[in-house]
C-alpha cells in the first residue's frame, strides 16, 4: 500500500475525530458556540471545490496576492511581489490541471422581467485556491499550498482545499507531498500539523541585490575552480539527476517548468574545469530552486545569478564601474531584486555570507512534508528550496 495513502487516511480520520470531539465539548459547555459552529459549517457547505479555468488565472492570482498582502501586514512583512509573479506560480500548475479553486455562488439582481419580478443570476466568487504542482506525479512528488481571500480567513475553506488536493493527489499515486509555510502564520501551521504534515527544515527567506563589488570579489575567488553559464534545456537531465541524489526523488518536469516560468529571470549552472556539474539554480526568485554539491559552488551560483539582476552601467560611467565580462545577461534597467530560501539550520555559514553580500533576511518559514522524505545531507549538498517545496 502506498505509504502516503495510509498516512493520509490515518491522519484524516484522527483529525475528523478530534473535530467531532471538539464540537461535542462546545455543545456541552456553550450553547451559543453551537449556533456559531453550525453557521460556519453551513457557510462552508456552500463552497464548491473544482479545477481552475484558464480564464480565471488572473482572478486566482489576485486572490493569492491580496491574501499575502493582508496577512503580511499583520506581521509587518512587506509583499513586494508583483501581480505577474503570482500569475507565474499559477501557470506552473495549470498545465497539469492541478489548481483547485474554492467558489461561492452569490445571488445578484438582474433586470426586471416581463412579469415585474426581478430576475436573479448567480455570480461565482473565487474565495480560495490551492496551487498543486503535479508535474512530477509519475515520480510520486506533489507540491501544494492553499490561499484564501482576506475576508475568508479562518473559515475552514483552507482545510477544504487541503483535504481536496491531498485526496486527489493520493488517488493519482503521489507518494510525497510538500509545502512551504511562513512560520508566523500560526493558523496555517496548526492546520497543516493537524492534517499530518511534519516540519522537515527551518527556512530563512532572503531578498535584495548583492553589492557589485562583492559579486566581483567572489567571482575572482572561484573563477579558477568553476565556470558559470546560463542554464539551458541541455542541462535538464543532469540537473534532474542531482535533484534526485539530493532529495531521493525525481523531478525533471518541475525543474523544466521552474526554469521557463519567468522569461526575465534566468537559471544558471556551475561546472568545474572538467565540465562536471557542481550546482544549478532555476533562478533567484520566489519559486526558484538551487542545489549545489558544495558551499563554494553555491556561492558561485548565487553571485552569477544575482549579477543578471544588476543594471548595466551606461557608457558615461563605464570607466568607473565596469560590468564584469562574465555577466551574460546584464540589463539596461533595474530588475526586481533576487530572492532565495535557505535551510538555516543546515548551513549557518551560508547565512553569514549572505548577510555580508548585501541581501537581507526577510522572513522565517518551514518546509513541511507528508509521506516519503529523504533527509538532506549537508555534507553532500546545499539545498535551497522553491516556495513550492
Amino acid at each position: 500500500m502506498n505509504p502516503l495513502k495510509k498516512e493520509w487516511e490515518d491522519r484524516l480520520a484522527e483529525y475528523r475525530q478530534w473535530k467531532k470531539e471538539q464540537r461535542e465539548d462546545e455543545h456541552a459547555t456553550r450553547s451559543d458556540a453551537v449556533s456559531s459552529t453550525r453557521h460556519s459549517a453551513a457557510a462552508i457547505d456552500d463552497i464548491e471545490i473544482r479545477f481552475v479555468r484558464n480564464e480565471e488565472i488572473s482572478r486566482v492570482s489576485e486572490v493569492m496576492r491580496q491574501s499575502f498582502i493582508t496577512f503580511n501586514a499583520t506581521i509587518a512583512l512587506s509583499t513586494d511581489l508583483p501581480r505577474g509573479a503570482f500569475d507565474s506560480l499559477v501557470q506552473v500548475c495549470v498545465p497539469q490541471k492541478a489548481v483547485l479553486v474554492a467558489v461561492r455562488k452569490n445571488q445578484k439582481n438582474g433586470a426586471t422581467g416581463n412579469d415585474g419580478a426581478d430576475d436573479h443570476e448567480e455570480e461565482e466568487e473565487i474565495v480560495g485556491a490551492v496551487g498543486n504542482d503535479e508535474s512530477d506525479i509519475d515520480t510520486g512528488l506533489v507540491r501544494c499550498g492553499p490561499w484564501t481571500s482576506a475576508s475568508n480567513f479562518n473559515t475552514g475553506i483552507g482545510r477544504r482545499l487541503i483535504e481536496a488536493v491531498v485526496s486527489n493527489s493520493v488517488a493519482r499515486g503521489a507518494r510525497s507531498l510538500r509545502l512551504m509555510q511562513v512560520s508566523a502564520n500560526n493558523v496555517s501551521m496548526a492546520l497543516y500539523t493537524a492534517l499530518g504534515f511534519e516540519i522537515r527544515e527551518s527556512l530563512l527567506g532572503w531578498k535584495g541585490h548583492l553589492r557589485r563589488g562583492f559579486i566581483d570579489r567572489v567571482r575572482r575567488q572561484y573563477e579558477k575552480e568553476f565556470v558559470a553559464s546560463i542554464m539551458t534545456d541541455s542541462d535538464l537531465e543532469e540537473c534532474a539527476r542531482m535533484h534526485e541524489e539530493c532529495l531521493g526523488i525525481k523531478s525533471p518536469n518541475f525543474i523544466k517548468h521552474e526554469l521557463k516560468a519567468d522569461k526575465n529571470i534566468h537559471g544558471f549552472t556551475v561546472r568545474d574545469r572538467n565540465n562536471k556539474l557542481c550546482g544549478f539554480t532555476t533562478g533567484l526568485k520566489a519559486h526558484g530552486l538551487l542545489i549545489a554539491s558544495s558551499e563554494a559552488a553555491c556561492r558561485m551560483l548565487i553571485v552569477s545569478a544575482a549579477a543578471s539582476f544588476l543594471p548595466q552601467p551606461s557608457s558615461s560611467d563605464a570607466s568607473t564601474t565596469a560590468t564584469p565580462s562574465s555577466n551574460p545577461i546584464a540589463t539596461s534597467a533595474p530588475s526586481p531584486s533576487p530572492s532565495l530560501l535557505t535551510c538555516g539550520r543546515l548551513y549557518p555559514s551560508l547565512s553569514r555570507w549572505l548577510l555580508a553580500s548585501g541581501m537581507r533576511m526577510s522572513r522565517a518559514a518551514n518546509l513541511m512534508t507528508m509521506g516519503e522524505w529523504k533527509p538532506i545531507n549537508p555534507e553532500q549538498f546545499i539545498y535551497c528550496p522553491s516556495v513550492l517545496g
